[in-house]
């Protein structure tokens, strides 16, 4: 009976192609990781997970959360500044952002995908 053979051009390609996949994903994982970071030093509270499950982390926080789990929502405190607007572009599976909203129009540009709520919040029209 024969074994499983490869020739080394098939190998080299496999791996090639699974090392840009797990490159792209921590890419993305780091990417996430920087933003909550950043709104985190603001006070932010981060839920990942889906609306079903919201699930709060603490520090420290789990070396795999970022790279299983998407950030779904997002509550800060006070005024959302430009800072906070790009840390919140940066998050994929953002689907609602609590605040106090000065001039949303600049929010619902940038996040056209998300729900709003809090202080100064319309509904979408």
């Amino acid at each position: 009976m024969r074994r499983f053979q490869f020739r080394l051009r098939t190998v080299l390609i496999l791996t090639a192609v699974i090392a840009v996949s797990l490159a792209w994903c921590s890419w993305k994982a780091e990417k996430q990781r920087r933003a909550v970071e950043t709104l985190e030093k603001r006070g932010a509270t981060i839920y990942y997970g889906d609306s079903d499950i919201r699930v709060i982390f603490w520090n420290p926080k789990p070396w795999f959360l970022h790279w299983q789990l998407r950030v779904t929502e997002v509550d800060l405190l006070g005024q959302v500044s430009d800072s906070d607007i790009e840390a919140l572009q940066a998050l994929d599976g953002l689907k609602q952002v609590t605040a106090n909203f000065g001039d949303e129009t600049r929010l619902r540009t940038a996040l056209p995908n998300c729900k709003f709520e809090g202080q100064g919040a319309y509904a979408a029209p």
